[in-house]
C-alpha cells in the first residue's frame, strides 16, 4: 500500500469512527484497526487523534465552503449579503442533513476557511469563501475594520447555532434560527 493511500485510509476510518462513537469514544487502535494498518503507521502520519481530528475538521468544513460555493456560482446573485446568506443557508442545511459532522466539528466549522491554517496541516489549498468574502467587501467598500475576523465571527456564530439546536435540540428548529442568524450577519457586516 503507498504511503499517500495509507495517510487516506487513516484519514476516512477516522471520519466514520469520530462521526459514528465521537472522538472521546474512539482510540488509536480503533482508527488503526479499521485502516488495517499497523499503530506506528498511525503515527509517521499523526501526532495524535487531537491532530488528526483537526485535519478532519478543515478538510470537510473547507469541503463544504466550496461545495456552498459552488452552489453559489450556479444562482444569479449578485448583492454580497445576500451571497454570504445563501452560503450560510447552504451551510446550516448541509450541516441538518448531515448531524453525524457535529460529532466532530464541534463548534469548529471555521477552522476551514483560513489558508495559513490549512498550509501547517495539509499544504496549500484554495480556500473560496475566504476569497468571496474578501472580494465582496473590497467592492462593497463595507467599513469593516478586520475582514477577517468578521468572517471568522460569522461561523463561529453558524458553528455554535447549530451544535446548540441540531445536537442539544433546543426548543426552536434551525429554520426557525436562520432569520435570527441572517440578521446577526448583516449586522456584521454593517448593512
Amino acid at each position: 500500500m503507498e504511503d499517500k493511500s495509507k495517510r487516506t485510509i487513516l484519514l476516512s476510518s477516522a471520519y466514520k469512527l469520530f462521526t459514528k462513537k465521537g472522538i472521546n469514544k474512539t482510540t488509536i487502535q480503533d482508527i488503526v484497526d479499521a485502516a488495517r494498518v499497523a499503530k506506528g503507521t498511525f503515527y509517521l502520519y499523526f501526532e495524535d487523534k487531537y491532530k488528526l481530528q483537526e485535519e478532519l475538521i478543515i478538510e470537510k468544513s473547507e469541503e463544504i465552503f466550496n461545495n456552498a460555493i459552488d452552489a453559489l456560482n450556479k444562482k444569479q446573485i449578485k448583492k454580497f449579503d445576500d451571497q454570504i446568506i445563501f452560503v450560510v443557508d447552504y451551510v446550516i442545511d448541509y450541516i441538518n442533513n448531515e448531524p453525524a459532522i457535529l460529532n466532530f466539528i464541534s463548534k469548529d466549522l471555521s477552522l476551514g476557511i483560513y489558508e495559513e491554517k490549512l498550509t501547517n496541516i495539509i499544504g496549500s489549498k484554495e480556500t473560496k469563501l475566504y476569497d468571496l468574502f474578501l472580494k465582496g467587501v473590497k467592492e462593497n467598500n463595507l467599513k469593516i475594520k478586520n475582514p477577517e475576523i468578521t468572517l471568522f465571527m460569522i461561523f463561529e456564530v453558524v458553528s455554535a447555532t447549530c451544535f446548540s439546536v441540531i445536537t442539544k435540540k433546543i426548543d426552536l428548529s434551525i429554520n426557525e434560527y436562520k432569520p435570527y442568524v441572517h440578521n446577526i450577519i448583516k449586522s456584521m457586516l454593517n448593512i
